[in-house]
């Protein structure tokens, strides 16, 4: 999966990504680390890439419009470690492995992964 990772993700979380297979870059590596959330989102489009963030502003669909983007992956988890992390993205991206992302609102927590296409 082409991934782009907002400021809030950790930079071993991009190493992690990439240690699957997937290919990863981030804010950081594309100089937008203090860019706003229509920019970030604008990039990971321009990428055709698949946004993972915390923000929560991210999953209000009145702003950020299913099918106006490249997919949004926001993640629900209270503890923002890698070890609870890693875990729980490794399942959840084996999960969405097959499944066309693109435009949707991928919803992920520790126990679920939520998928919303309208």
């Amino acid at each position: 999966m082409r991934i782009f990772c907002d400021q809030n993700i950790l930079t071993e979380t991009v190493t992690f990504l990439r240690s699957l297979g997937h290919d990863v870059t981030s804010t950081r590596e594309c100089g937008l680390s203090c860019a706003g959330d229509a920019e970030v989102l604008d990039e990971a489009v321009r990428q055709d890439r698949v946004l993972l963030t915390y923000n929560a502003d991210f999953s209000d669909i009145r702003s950020f419009p299913v099918g106006t983007h490249s997919g949004i992956m926001r993640l629900r988890v209270l503890e923002q470690t890698a070890e609870c992390l890693h875990p729980i993205l490794e399942r959840a991206l084996q999960q969405l492995e097959k499944r066309d992302v693109s435009g949707k609102l991928v919803t992920l927590s520790r126990s679920s992964v939520r998928i919303r296409a309208e």
